[in-house]
């Protein structure tokens, strides 16, 4: 983290200093090779280097931060789970917001957003404007956290006074980089040779309407540490015994051929290989390989240990152990619990980059004239849960009778947004259904 007293201090000399550090930092490797485990990509069996070259090679790498990070974007991430409730704000307030989401594809990006913080720890989104005058349309893009250096000032509780973007490029055949400054009244555009120690070079400069820094840092968590960041040590690990035990494979296939009493030339043993016959043996010959055991019981034992660790030292649960025909209702509790530990921290943190966001788009329709109170907006985060209304359903019943109609809405009926009008629906058809009972007078009809 960068911290300084005011933009004052933020000279382009100093700019271009912390640049050179950003670009050579363990910080920016850290980002690129967590992009890389999520991709499949893993650094440390991909760049293994092996004593032995002429030996078998394998590097297996498992995708697991992938499988990690897919299984929390999709619990709380997903297009549709994150809604706004606008009931205490002015209607025309609430379209122009829902206006600038839709034009924005508000969900998507907000998924994105959730994904990249999730691999990285941070995500940063820039906010600006397209068209001219009144006609204007506030935007937000997700940019890549390889590319941002924020900056904060020296109180207690940090807080965010301006902004780096660097963009690598070429001119000519010159490599460059572009860097974007904002702060909270000014955008200016330079660029450098990418060389370092090289100086700023002034290309454009102009005011904005924000009336703040237009750059949004989301937070994965206190630390600003990725989901899998704390199991990059196991993942490495299982890799290692899956590629290993490959090689081990390798080698079997690779077993000598012993020999007794013959010898084979050449060609014939390429006939061999060709036929898999041996023709003509002596009586006192014999034919064997020469092999290794492999610990299979060893191997799979590890490779459940290591599986085991890395769900429980991430904090998320195993999918697999919860899923299946034989997942009872009692079990999908227990993976929604573990969930809800791992993801209630995320959410909170979340939360407050989509009302800085919303802060930053209410500064322009303000100026449009429909703007409105961004606190009393309300974010309503909802998760992706696995399907157990059969179960619920069943305990209804089980309680139906000894609880109150209200409590078991609320507890057994996730469905229902408010228990007292439903119950109130509820007594208001019960006269009509009354009359299609059947009236037992006695007489068969």
């Amino acid at each position: 983290m960068y911290r300084v007293n005011s933009t004052d201090e933020l000279t382009p000399k100093y700019l271009s200093k912390v640049i050179d550090e950003f670009m050579g930092s363990d910080k920016r490797k850290h980002y690129a090779n967590n992009t890389e485990y999520y991709l499949g990509n893993n650094p440390a069996i991909v760049k293994r280097d092996v004593p032995d070259d002429s030996g078998p090679d394998n590097r297996i790498p498992i995708a697991y931060g992938r499988r990690i990070v897919n299984l929390v974007d999709g619990y709380m991430y997903k297009p549709g789970l994150i809604n706004y409730a606008f009931a205490d704000t002015e209607e025309a307030f609430e379209q122009a917001m829902r206006d600038v989401f839709n034009a924005n594809k508000e969900p998507v990006k907000s998924e994105q957003m959730g994904k990249q913080v999730s691999i990285q720890g941070c995500g940063y989104e820039y906010h600006y404007v397209v068209g001219d005058g009144q006609a204007i349309t506030p935007r937000f893009a997700k940019l890549p956290v390889t590319e941002v250096i924020p900056f904060y000032d020296k109180s207690i509780e940090p807080e965010l006074i301006a902004f780096v973007r660097i963009v690598e490029s070429k001119q000519g055949d010159t490599p460059i980089l572009e860097v974007t400054y904002g702060d909270s009244k000014v955008i200016r555009e330079y660029t450098r040779k990418a060389d370092s120690g090289s100086d700023l070079r002034l290309v454009d400069e102009f005011d904005h309407f924000y009336k703040m820094v237009p750059l949004v840092d989301f937070a994965n968590n206190e630390e600003k540490q990725g989901d899998f960041d704390s199991v990059q040590p196991l993942i490495d690990a299982y890799d290692v015994l899956i590629s290993d035990s490959m090689n081990e494979f390798d080698r079997f296939a690779w077993a000598y051929l012993l020999l007794k009493g013959m010898a084979l030339s050449q060609d014939q043993a390429e006939k061999v290989k060709r036929l898999r016959v041996f023709e003509n043996l002596d009586e006192s010959g014999d034919v064997s390989f020469l092999t290794k055991e492999i610990a299979t019981e060893f191997i799979s034992f590890m490779a459940d240990l290591l599986r085991s660790e890395i769900h429980r030292q991430s904090g998320i649960p195993n999918l697999e152990d919860y899923d299946g025909a034989g997942a009872s209702g009692k079990t999908l509790t227990k993976f929604i619990y573990l969930m809800e530990l791992f993801t209630d921290p995320k959410e909170s943190y979340f939360v407050e980059g989509l009302y800085k966001r919303m802060a930053l788009i209410n500064q322009i329709l303000t100026i449009q004239g429909n703007g409105g109170d961004v606190d009393a907006v309300k974010v309503i985060m909802t998760r992706n849960t696995p399907d157990n209304s059969k179960e619920q359903a069943e305990i209804f019943n089980l309680y139906a009778g000894h609880v109150s109609k209200r409590t078991l809405l609320e507890q057994f009926a996730d469905f229902v947004d408010d228990p007292d009008e439903e119950i109130e629906a509820l007594e208001a058809e019960a006269p009509v259904m009354d009359m299609f009972e059947p009236v037992d007078d006695g007489e068969s009809t």
